[in-house]
């Protein structure tokens, strides 16, 4: 992913990542431990942007793969 960014935003897109809570944060009401490999999946804006489009219908990534595959 790296490399596409760098790629095409140059140095500006090197090291830039977003990062996607699995569980929404704002679901739970109480302090949470988070298990970064598998509560956590890097992606780039335009992904992140789209499984967030919708608050209350947060789509999984797999689901996200789909689309994007098919």
């Amino acid at each position: 992913m790296d490399l596409i960014l760098k790629k095409k935003y140059g140095t500006l897109g090197h090291e830039f990542i977003e990062i996607h809570h699995k569980n929404p944060l704002y679901l739970n009401n109480t302090e949470i431990n988070i298990d970064p490999r598998n509560d956590l999946v890097p992606l780039c804006s335009n992904c992140h942007r789209m499984i967030h489009r919708d608050k209350y219908n947060v789509l999984t990534v797999e689901y996200l793969k789909k689309i994007l595959l098919a």
